[in-house]
């Protein structure tokens, strides 16, 4: 289930320069999290094929990219053809040679196709058509637009009534109030793909495993991190802080956590003699101790 990144050198390819990502990367310890493409802030969604790095660039399918950024996408005799008002990209299949508006650029990677997909440089082709591109090491997000991050109801994400989770916090009922003690009603369900999103002040962005010093956890980033707990069927939810001194703060206001899978208290607080035996496929969610005035939880993504 966790698999070691092997901090691939991740560029995103611009016509005539690229960004060098590996230097970013190399600095953390996390797991490979899948790359995720944003317009908009929103998700953009490769419902068969997902994007790709080809000779440390990314690569996406490109109808989906394209098509998400109002461009027509044709195919003919090997040929991708993308138009968008008066703008043409040409993009032959098998090369490295593109053209805008009938002006020829060589890029440093090539067009390719693949199980009935073709796949493109996202950031030529983003760039090309008139947004801006970044890339985001930390969460290994590509923004294309703006970075404003959507609310839930924005994502219409809706509460549900708190009796439906209620089983699963026995002896646990402080985790069902808001921070001025008021019982909760209702509650978020959130699932990775939901990421990034806000509510209330706070924002999420991702959510990613690591290893440090042996010792396995979940890091979550955000732009205050919470306090969490690990919701199970059958037993106590088991709350966590982040662990002391392991925070990182980042140059643009997020802040990343790391917590505990296993942890003595466990056994300290809750005499859960077997806390060792926990492990975090275990955990149906990941509940976010928030100030809003909604519980908050994760489906678990790390359940095989």
């Amino acid at each position: 289930m966790f698999r070691r990144l092997s901090f691939i050198a991740f560029v995103a390819v611009l016509s005539f320069s690229s960004i060098d990502v590996a230097a970013a990367e190399r600095k953390t310890a996390q797991y490979e999290l899948p790359i995720k493409v944003l317009y908009n802030a929103y998700t953009v969604k490769f419902p068969d094929a997902q994007p790709r790095i080809d000779n440390n660039r990314v690569l996406v399918p490109i109808r989906f990219v394209a098509e998400t950024l109002g461009a027509q996408v044709d195919y003919a005799d090997k040929l991708v053809t993308i138009r968008q008002d008066e703008k043409v990209i040409e993009l032959p299949i098998g090369s490295n040679i593109t053209k805008v508006n009938g002006q020829p650029l060589t890029l440093d990677v090539k067009t390719v196709a693949e199980k009935g997909r073709t796949y493109v440089p996202l950031r030529f082709v983003s760039e090309a058509l008139g947004e801006t591109v970044e890339w985001d090491p930390l969460s290994r997000y590509v923004w294309i637009g703006s970075k404003k991050i959507p609310t839930v109801e924005e994502k219409g994400i809706e509460t549900k009534p708190i009796e439906e989770v209620r089983k699963y916090f026995i002896d646990a009922d402080h985790l069902l109030r808001s921070s001025s003690g008021v019982p909760f009603t209702g509650y978020y369900v959130l699932t990775v793909e939901d990421l990034p999103v806000q509510i209330g002040d706070r924002v999420y962005y991702s959510i990613d495993t690591v290893e440090v010093g042996g010792i396995l956890g979940v890091t979550i980033r955000a732009n205050d991190t919470p306090n969490i707990f690990y919701v199970t069927s059958s037993l106590r939810p088991k709350f966590r802080y982040p662990v002391r001194g392991l925070d990182t703060n980042h140059s643009d206001g997020t802040m990343t956590s790391i917590y505990r899978i296993q942890s003595s208290s466990d056994e300290t607080f809750r005499d859960d003699k077997d806390y060792m035996k926990f492990r975090l496929m275990d955990a149906l969610y990941i509940g976010f101790q928030d100030n809003n005035e909604a519980l908050i939880l994760l489906k678990n993504p790390f359940r095989s």
